[in-house]
């Protein structure tokens, strides 16, 4: 590029290159792409089993394995005996769909599934809404090959109880013979000594020996963890 500088009355011509004040990184340059920049393809992203699942893209044996959990989970019913409080009521829901279970009993329950219960089990409406309520525990049991009951000690008269991880394999096999219940006592006792009588396995829930009282819906929300591990 040639400039005209100019000096009293005559004009000189000079031959200069032009350095661009700055230069774009291939980063910054909009609209060109550079030669020696190597741009990565990206990855796609792995999906989820449950994706994998719906998408029927899943082994056989993966396949199986997943419909035989779900047809178990179909068939264990989570069982509230007693229960005072709503709150509890709708957590414990919400603690279920997000397992994968949805058989919900309710024996005699003190309090109702009102706006409260509706508040806490956010999106498992469906489950709480679909609640069996029961007039007693025999009701409530009817039908099942297996019932387990939940408790913090052991009982008289009773078997040893199994921990929660060592009770749920079995609580799963039973299911391939027919429904199954896991019962929950109220907040304030728990199930009583006649309730766990009617039941053929005690489970509890490994805890701080100094103070193990769980709040309801928590203990059902590990069980159905338990289960959903098994």
């Amino acid at each position: 590029m040639f400039l005209v500088l100019r000096y009293g009355g005559f004009a000189a011509y000079s031959a200069r290159t032009v350095i661009p004040p700055f230069a774009l990184s291939p980063a910054r340059t909009v609209g060109t792409r550079s030669p020696s920049v190597r741009h990565e393809r990206k990855k796609p992203f792995a999906l989820s089993s449950a994706k994998r699942v719906s998408k029927g893209i899943l082994s056989a044996p993966a396949k199986k394995a997943a419909l035989y959990m779900n047809t178990a989970l179909d068939r264990i019913r989570i069982v509230l005996s007693h229960t005072s409080h709503p709150g509890n009521i709708g957590a414990a829901a919400r603690a279920m769909k997000t397992m994968g279970l949805s058989q919900f009993y309710l024996v005699n329950p003190v309090a109702d599934a009102d706006g409260v219960a509706r508040a806490r089990s956010s999106n498992a409406r469906d489950v709480l809404e679909g609640a069996v309520v029961c007039a007693t525990l025999e009701q409530a049991l009817a039908g099942t090959v297996l019932a387990a009951a939940m408790t913090t000690r052991q009982r008289e008269l009773a078997p040893p109880p199994k921990w929660a991880r060592e009770a749920a394999p079995e609580i799963i096999g039973a299911s391939a013979h027919g429904p199954v219940a896991l019962v929950f006592g109220n907040e304030t006792a728990g199930l009583s000594n006649e309730e766990v009588a009617l039941c053929s396995l005690p489970v509890m829930i490994p805890a701080n020996p100094g103070y193990s009282s769980l709040n309801l819906a928590a203990a059902v929300q590990v069980m159905c963890y338990e289960l959903r591990l098994a």
